[in-house]
């Protein structure tokens, strides 16, 4: 079991460091090439609401939400780049413990079980500013256009995709802790046994 969870918090590890980086790199731009990147995304996407089932929508306003959204999202980066940072850090410290642990090398399980602790308030705090910039997108929506619509469902989806992420690694995180501290228990009882 230690040397599944170990495996699944590498991995973790190893994708939040490469999220963290892919959410810094464009945020420490200006907002002008910030911005561009959105618009040049929805030229490339114009088609996008039409295959999924929704009416046509022209691509100047689809161009236009874009920009909204990347100048929402560019406005907010001084709390994404911190939480960003912080994350970068957690998931090296996360990847280290569980590299460690599965040495057999007892601060290994140290530094894993301290990330674990630290990710679930880190995570607590990542998904409530996720859910804050949906809100400021959704804000700035005007829901009796299609395309309005269109961008609401799309928020709504964003959003629950977030929450079932954050979730998910915290519900992990916890069961890693609750298998560490069985094992740690385990442990001092045998340790206890022998003496006698």
């Amino acid at each position: 079991m230690l040397s599944f969870l170990a495996g699944l918090g590498l991995v973790l590890g190893t994708f939040g460091a490469l999220s963290s980086v892919a959410i810094v790199l464009p945020l420490v731009d200006s907002r002008d090439s910030f911005v561009s990147m959105y618009r040049e995304i929805a030229e490339k996407q114009r088609a996008l609401p039409t295959e999924l089932g929704g009416p046509e929508i022209k691509s100047g306003e689809l161009v236009k939400e874009a920009e909204r959204e990347g100048d929402i999202y560019y406005g907010r980066r001084g709390t994404a780049i911190p939480l960003a940072i912080v994350n970068f850090v957690l998931s090296g410290m996360l990847f280290i413990g569980c590299g460690g642990a599965l040495r057999g090398l007892k601060s290994g399980v140290q530094n894993w079980r301290f990330a674990l602790w630290v990710s679930i308030l880190y995570h607590a705090v990542d998904t409530a500013f996720a859910l804050v910039q949906s809100n400021d997108l959704r804000a700035a929506v005007d829901p009796s256009t299609t395309l309005g619509q269109f961008v609401e469902k799309t928020i709504a989806l964003r959003s629950s995709v977030l929450m079932f992420k954050g979730a998910s690694e915290v519900i992990f995180f916890l069961i890693c802790l609750v298998y560490l501290q069985t094992r740690l228990v385990n442990e001092f009882v045998a340790a206890h046994k022998v003496r006698r």
